[in-house]
């Protein structure tokens, strides 16, 4: 009996999923990109991820967040037919957001430890934060 094709199998301890911007369409790891689901009939920044309901990735930069935008690239991702929106409120929101969650894993001391200090996850919410506040503050 011949083995299940790889995206078939169970994924391998540590392994992360891919997911691709809908702006540029580059796939990276899905702790690297943002997701934008609608929340309350308008589309609402989820750095934490946990939001319900089906999401869009995007890069964390403005110009595909605006590209996402102009292009309808979020209204095919999330089935609707108008996002409702603006790139500067969900660029805030996602620094907000992204400050929101390495101020709760500080607090909790989980910086301090080693198997957190070098885990994938800090190391992403730490790259797309550091990218976030750069591209608002270059729009200042």
């Amino acid at each position: 009996m011949s083995a299940a094709p790889q995206e078939l199998q169970a994924p391998v301890e540590g392994a992360t999923r891919k997911r691709s911007c809908v702006a540029c369409r580059q796939k990276m790891d899905q702790a690297r990109l943002n997701r934008v689901v609608m929340h309350e009939g308008k589309a609402t920044a989820d750095p934490s991820g946990k939001l319900a309901g089906r999401g869009a990735y995007v890069c964390s930069s403005l110009r595909c967040l605006k590209d996402a935008i102009r292009s309808g690239g979020f209204c095919r991702a999330l089935r609707i037919k108008n996002s409702g929106a603006e790139p500067m409120v969900l660029a805030n929101e996602f620094v907000m957001g992204l400050r929101m969650q390495h101020e709760r894993l500080t607090r909790a001391g989980a910086l301090s430890s080693d198997h957190v200090k070098h885990s994938k996850k800090r190391d992403a919410l730490l790259f797309r934060l550091g990218k976030w506040e750069s591209e608002v503050d270059h729009t200042r």
